[in-house]
């Protein structure tokens, strides 16, 4: 590979209130766009639901009960505190678990009392990271052994969507399914890259766009050709493509000392921001609520689905 050139700008500036909160919006936007097509498409209950408790969005989707990407609370503070019976009832009310995700700005000794008393301890934290994004991001001066293709037709989608099912090793798509993934795909503000190593489909990634704010939505890269570069090839891809559309602020989640933190780094984004995640301890010998890391799922629970695909 070539010498890596010019990087998105990351620095102790990029830590204000305000950017979190686009941070946090964009990720929420992400989920509720994919969860709203999801909720015309199915055909039959439960539907995937969205509900404001006070300044909390909470996202439940009781058919897929483990994916905590669409069962959620978000943006909860004191504020929101006389809603939390209410929200813990919505999600015994559906047998789905609760899940809290809580901010270093938002959190405070009651908020952390009350979700003690229901019951939830911290099981996880996420992490997010941010950067200016930088124009001047080719993938071609940085490798020349790996292409980006910008998904933007059915046939590039379909391939987009088979790559994805394999990065991340989720069952394949049987063809009835596709119409229907191809509507979510086509959603306003997301944008979708393929990878490839000497011809051959290696990896795929999203970029979801709200406003001035890029999302790293997802990216995986197939088994046979990680350690690659793919993963570095995709971010700089969708950072690239986020200023070409105006963005001035690229940010992108995973867990705490994950594969993905590592990669946004090395490119040159700093975290912004620690999330907090409470949940009910699992009885033992029961499934765990999973997360993504990259390709990798960890915890006992494994199903299709480790973030809202896009």
């Amino acid at each position: 590979m070539n010498a890596p050139g010019p990087s998105p700008v990351a620095s102790p500036a990029l830590c204000t209130r305000d950017n979190i909160e686009r941070a946090e919006a964009v990720y929420s936007a992400y989920t509720q766009a994919a969860m709203n097509v999801v909720a015309v498409q199915r055909l039959a209950p439960p539907f995937p639901l969205i509900r404001q408790f006070g300044q909390s969005l909470v996202f439940q989707d009781a058919r897929r009960p483990h994916d905590w990407m669409n069962n959620r609370v978000t943006g909860f503070t004191e504020q929101d505190l006389p809603y939390l019976t209410a929200i813990d009832d919505f999600f015994k009310q559906a047998d789905v678990p609760l899940r809290v995700e809580t901010l270093p700005s938002h959190f405070t000794s009651r908020v952390g009392q009350a979700l003690a008393q229901l019951g939830l301890v911290v099981t996880g934290h996420d992490a997010a990271f941010a950067g200016h994004p930088f124009a001047g991001l080719s993938v071609d001066a940085w490798s020349s052994v790996i292409e980006i293709q910008h998904a933007m037709h059915d046939p590039d989608l379909e391939q987009y969507l088979h790559t994805r099912q394999a990065a991340f090793e989720w069952p394949a798509l049987a063809p009835d399914m596709l119409p229907a993934h191809l509507v979510r795909l086509k959603q306003p503000g997301q944008f979708h890259f393929t990878a490839r190593i000497n011809g051959n489909l290696a990896g795929a990634g999203t970029l979801y766009v709200q406003g001035s704010t890029g999302y790293l939505a997802l990216a995986g890269t197939l088994p046979a050709f990680r350690g690659q570069g793919v993963q570095q090839a995709l971010l700089r891809a969708r950072v690239h493509q986020a200023a070409q559309l105006g963005c001035d602020l690229v940010v992108g989640m995973t867990g705490v000392g994950e594969g993905s933190g590592r990669n946004m780094q090395r490119l040159g984004l700093g975290l912004l921001q620690i999330r907090s995640i409470w949940t009910r301890p699992p009885a033992p010998g029961m499934g765990q609520t999973r997360r993504c890391d990259g390709n990798k799922l960890t915890g006992n629970f494994r199903s299709n689905s480790c973030a809202t695909p896009g």
